[in-house]
């Protein structure tokens, strides 16, 4: 369902003070922007295929929050070649956005490297703005299933959801699915997480 889809699309793809990519100022106080890549090679890619080439390169400490751009499935809205050897992760992030144009990074805390749209198309429902008085997470649960169940934990966006859902369903004359279950296991990491009065994008 494209509500549902857009607010999965939108969040996190790989799990401070905002710079455009080429004013980012390197700093000892932001270490994985100085991080050396020795070598660094994509062709005709999309940001997140750029992106997830550069995460490879150190997956402990080159950690990616992406914010894409909404448009179709299967749709290529830019082509991004960059080559490089010995480039710092903040240089090839600059020469990335700087021939992208669509997105620009910031660095968040813990030193995750968030890069998102630097207009706001991403977001055309206004899902990630929308306020949630209180959200609680507690128990085993893996982030990428914490995603998938937001709107059970968020109230305020899981009425948004259903609204758009049964008007999805009521245009077409079907009925509703009923989700899938979420498994857990043993090894998966406990979660202790209360957050008030923030928007569903923080």
């Amino acid at each position: 369902m494209l509500t549902f889809d857009l607010i999965l699309y939108t969040v996190m793809l790989l799990a401070s003070t905002a710079q455009p990519c080429q004013e980012t100022k390197l700093s000892p106080s932001v270490p994985v922007l100085s991080e050396i890549v020795e070598s660094f090679d994509v062709q005709n890619s999309t940001m997140e295929e750029a992106l997830r080439a550069l995460r490879q390169h150190d997956f402990a400490n080159i950690l990616i929050g992406f914010e894409k751009i909404a448009h179709r499935e299967g749709e290529r809205t830019e082509s991004l070649s960059l080559s490089t050897k010995s480039a710092t992760v903040g240089e090839i992030l600059d020469k990335l956005c700087q021939q992208s144009k669509q997105y620009r990074y910031e660095i968040i805390e813990g030193g995750i490297i968030y890069v998102h749209p630097a207009h706001a198309e991403s977001d055309p429902l206004g899902l990630l703005n929308i306020r949630i008085s209180d959200f609680v997470v507690q128990g085993k649960m893996v982030p990428a299933a914490i995603i998938v169940r937001i709107g059970e934990f968020a109230p305020e966006l899981n009425s948004y959801l259903d609204r758009k859902k049964n008007e999805y369903y009521s245009r077409r004359g079907i009925s509703p699915a009923s989700p899938g279950a979420i498994g857990h296991g043993n090894m998966d990491p406990n979660v202790n997480l209360h957050l008030r009065n923030m928007t569903v994008r923080t």
